[in-house]
């Protein structure tokens, strides 16, 4: 018997819900869980003997401050998440919450049993993927966005999210892409950003296989010693999510502005290995990133792959970025952004910040490396 001088953890999981017939696929799960002494730090949803998926906490639930009102913070109990459930063999299974109080072991704190089917949409040998992109005004680089994707993507599963732009970049480009309009009255606002972008990833994965964002300066690469090209990447990917090695392009001094109608890579030396851009962007599932997609907290935390590479485009030109900037500072930023200098970098324009930052900046904190030769043709 339980000690009723102790503190319990509460728990319920509300989806899906006992005897639920669901797909082998990516399953939503949510609920509510409290510990009566205090927050948790972290839960875990764990299908059958499985390992864990971490589940974002914190979700505001008032029907359970209301139905337990002696504990301040049960309207703040709410938690969400996704699990895979194509590795399944049998017709049900069983789904369970953990959680971690303080220091102390793992616990179980509810639980559920559910039936599971074959997916309605079957899936082929050459699975179904898509990519997309959210934008404001980028002439220069969104074409190469679209080239360097369009390579590897039908132009029908490339998707621009297009932010208000109003100097054409979005126009005339029937045949390269879907362009989806979407507003927001502030022009810079990482929150909004942020679940907009994750509405409409859990949004194209209702019909695809294995989606890929990627921001207007972000190109995701395969290592060609492995794989023909990022498709095949893809095509082989059986994990949940896949998590890239980043590198910080950097235009040294001495060398030419970058030309356009060449291959980028080529016309670059170094690069600077980056943990903040070892992003997960790839994924089977719906993922759940922190403002600025650095950090995603709905997939199994696995190390970054490093046959998967992000190129990180932003200082590639230094004229060319300095142009970004000028246009980013101009912008109508949310005002919560600028107090809490969320994207602080894309602001500077002072030409001695400016170059501080664009060589010595705080995402170029390891050592210059050599662009590898087998990869300069890729972009």
């Amino acid at each position: 018997m339980s000690d009723p001088l102790v503190p319990a953890v509460h728990a319920w999981i509300d989806k899906p819900i006992a005897g639920a017939s669901i797909d082998r696929g990516g399953a939503r799960v949510s609920g509510w869980v409290f510990d009566e002494a205090g927050l948790l730090e972290s839960a875990l949803l764990v299908v059958g003997d499985g390992p864990g998926t971490p589940v974002r906490l914190g979700v505001w639930r008032p029907d359970v401050g209301e139905a337990h009102p002696s504990v301040a913070h049960a309207s703040a109990s709410g938690f969400e998440g996704t699990v895979d459930l194509r590795a399944v063999d049998g017709p049900t299974v069983r789904i369970a919450l953990l959680v971690r109080r303080g220091e102390a072991t793992w616990q179980e704190a509810a639980a559920v049993e559910v039936q599971t089917a074959a997916p309605v949409r079957e899936r082929d040998g050459a699975r179904r993927r898509a990519a997309f992109t959210i934008v404001h005004n980028e002439p220069v680089m969104l074409p190469l966005w679209l080239d360097y994707y369009g390579r590897h993507f039908d132009a029908d599963d490339l998707y621009v999210l297009d932010h208000d732009s109003a100097d054409g970049s979005t126009t005339d480009l029937d045949g390269c892409c879907h362009i989806v309009p979407v507003h927001r009255e502030a022009a810079f606002d990482h929150h909004w950003l942020k679940s907009t972008v994750e509405q409409f990833q859990e949004f194209l994965l209702r019909s695809y296989d294995a989606v890929l964002f990627a921001e207007v300066d972000e190109f995701v690469l395969a290592d060609p010693r492995r794989y023909a090209g990022l498709d095949a990447y893809i095509a082989e990917l059986t994990r949940p999510a896949a998590r890239c090695l980043g590198f910080n392009v950097v235009h040294q001094p001495g060398e030419p502005p970058l030309r356009l109608d060449a291959p980028l890579l080529t016309q670059r030396q170094y690069w600077h290995a980056s943990l903040i851009y070892s992003k997960r962007l790839l994924s089977r599932i719906p993922l759940r990133w922190s403002d600025g997609f650095h950090h995603e907290y709905n997939a199994p935390d696995d190390p970054p792959d490093p046959e998967l590479l992000l190129v990180h485009l932003h200082r590639v030109d230094y004229d060319m970025s300095l142009t970004r900037h000028q246009a980013a500072a101009s912008r109508d930023w949310n005002e919560a952004d600028v107090a809490n200098g969320f994207g602080a970098q894309n602001r500077i324009v002072d030409a001695s910040e400016f170059d501080e930052w664009f060589y010595r900046g705080a995402e170029l904190d390891t050592p210059a490396e050599l662009i590898p030769e087998h990869l300069r043709t890729l972009l």
